[in-house]
C-alpha cells in the first residue's frame, strides 16, 4: 500500500500511530520502535514521507506494521527556507483545513507538490496552485475559464473568491480584486495544470500578493489562517 504520512503521534517509548493518506482512504497504524533513529522504519517519523507498507492486525485498536519501504522523502540536505517552509505549509493544510478522515481526497495534490519540490520548481508557484487545488476539496468551486458572472471571455481583469473566479470589466465591483495579466493568467494556468506553471515576467511580490488574499480567504472560509504561510510571506 503507498502512503504519504500526515502525522506522527508518540504511543509508547519509541512507538508511535502514525497517521497517513493513500489515493482512497485515510489510515492510522501503529509503528514499534520508528521515534528510535537506529529503528530501521525511522524514516516514517517525518511527515509527508511517501513509503510503501504493509499492515497486520494486533491485539490493539490499530492494524500493525508488518513492513515499511521508503519510497521518498522530502528532507534534503540542500533544503532552503522557502523549501522547508512549503512542506510545513503543506503538512499543515492537510491536517488542519480538512477533517482526518476526507484528508486523503488531497493525495494527488499532495503527492504532485512533493514531486514538483523534489524536482526544484519554483516553491511559491507550487503553493499556489496547491492551495488553488485545495479549495474545491474544502468546498470552493472556482472558474478561470470566463467571468464567473456573465460568462464572457472577454475583458477578463479581476478575481473573487467570494463569487469563486473570474469577473469581467463589467461585472467587477470596488469590493472584488483586481489583478495584472500576468497573476490572472498565472491562476487560470495553476488552476487547469497538473504540474505548477510560472508565467513570464511575473514578479515574485506578485506570486506573494495573490497567496496572501488565498489565505486570508481561506481564514474567512474555513476559520483557520495558515500560520507558516504568513512566515513565509513575511
Amino acid at each position: 500500500m503507498e502512503i504519504i504520512v500526515i502525522s506522527i503521534s508518540q504511543y509508547k517509548d519509541k512507538d508511535a500511530v502514525v497517521t497517513a493518506i493513500t489515493d482512497n482512504k485515510t489510515i492510522s497504524f501503529y509503528a514499534k520502535g520508528i521515534l528510535n533513529p537506529k529503528n530501521k522504519n525511522s524514516f516514517l517519523n517525518c511527515f509527508l514521507t511517501k513509503a510503501n507498507i504493509s499492515l497486520i492486525e494486533g491485539k490493539i485498536k490499530y492494524p500493525i506494521l508488518e513492513k515499511a519501504e521508503l519510497i521518498s522523502s522530502p528532507l534534503m540536505l540542500d533544503s532552503n527556507f522557502e523549501y522547508m517552509n512549503c512542506l510545513m505549509i503543506i503538512d499543515e493544510a492537510v491536517r488542519f483545513l480538512i477533517s482526518e478522515e476526507e484528508a486523503f481526497l488531497t493525495y494527488e495534490v499532495v503527492n504532485n507538490s512533493l514531486e514538483s519540490l523534489k524536482n526544484k520548481m519554483d516553491s511559491y508557484v507550487i503553493l499556489l496552485q496547491f492551495l488553488f487545488k485545495l479549495l474545491p476539496i474544502i468546498g470552493f468551486g472556482i472558474e478561470v475559464n470566463n467571468c464567473v458572472n456573465c460568462q464572457t471571455k472577454k475583458s477578463i481583469v479581476g478575481f473573487s473568491f467570494i463569487e469563486g473566479g473570474f469577473l469581467c470589466k463589467n461585472c467587477i465591483t470596488n469590493t472584488d480584486k483586481k489583478y495584472s495579466k500576468e497573476q490572472l493568467i498565472l491562476i487560470r494556468n495553476n488552476i487547469l495544470s497538473k504540474t505548477p506553471k510560472t508565467v513570464e515576467g511575473i514578479k515574485i511580490e506578485e506570486v506573494k500578493e495573490i497567496l496572501l488574499d488565498l489565505n486570508t480567504f481561506i481564514e474567512d472560509g474555513v476559520g483557520y489562517r495558515l500560520k507558516h504561510l504568513d512566515t513565509l510571506l513575511m
